[in-house]
């Protein structure tokens, strides 16, 4: 027999141990459908071990999976075979990604929680999350406003004015600061030549 034709068939594989097999006669094999997948991937061997007996070398073309439809599987690869480029770009694209989003979503609820809780990281580990200058820029005369009854002058605004000024604010106080006039008038102008306005809240100053 010098020539045998399995051209044209339905042949979409060969059994393994078709390896094995001693073929010395010249074969047609082009024009089926073949299954390009990976578990056929040892057929790339086999073929082009018999690629001086075959006769239609051109016409021995990949079918299935899609990605491979219309390939020569004698100039085709394992790789190609076995490896989706569409899945491997998406793995090494959400291998490169996922770490990243991950970092931006744990700074993004840590930024959250600090901004959440700052009172309570201030109160235990004494970082004040407000100590910057709001008011960039602007041309104030004081940092705070101290507003207070002159009753509660003894001991507790004095001791928030102590600890205000120890820290390094400008502080507008009342006692010290206002002048002759009326005491609205002195109010409304510590208010607005202060970035911020500091109230004492006591029976003495609801009253007022």
């Amino acid at each position: 027999m010098k020539l045998v034709n399995f051209r044209d068939n339905m042949l979409q594989s060969f059994p393994k141990h078709a390896g094995t097999v001693n073929i010395s006669t010249g074969i047609l094999l082009g024009g089926n459908p073949y299954q390009c997948s990976c578990e056929n991937s040892w057929t790339i061997g086999w073929f082009r071990s018999l690629s001086h007996q075959i006769a239609d070398v051109g016409n021995i073309l990949c079918s299935s999976p899609s990605r491979m439809y219309g390939r020569s599987l004698l100039k085709s690869t394992e790789e190609d075979f076995c490896v989706d480029p569409v899945k491997r770009t998406l793995t090494i694209t959400l291998s490169t990604v996922l770490p990243i989003v991950v970092c931006l979503l744990f700074l993004i609820v840590s930024g959250l929680l600090f901004y959440k809780l700052r009172v309570k990281f201030y109160g235990k580990w004494k970082l004040h999350p407000f100590d910057r200058d709001e008011c960039t820029g602007e041309d104030m005369d004081y940092d705070v406003f101290l507003c207070c009854s002159s009753e509660d002058e003894n001991p507790h605004a004095e001791r928030i004015l102590h600890l205000l000024e120890s820290n390094g604010y400008r502080v507008c106080y009342h006692e010290r600061d206002f002048h002759a006039g009326l005491i609205l008038e002195n109010i409304s102008q510590a208010i607005e030549r202060s970035k911020r306005t500091v109230c004492l809240l006591s029976e003495n100053f609801l009253r007022r």
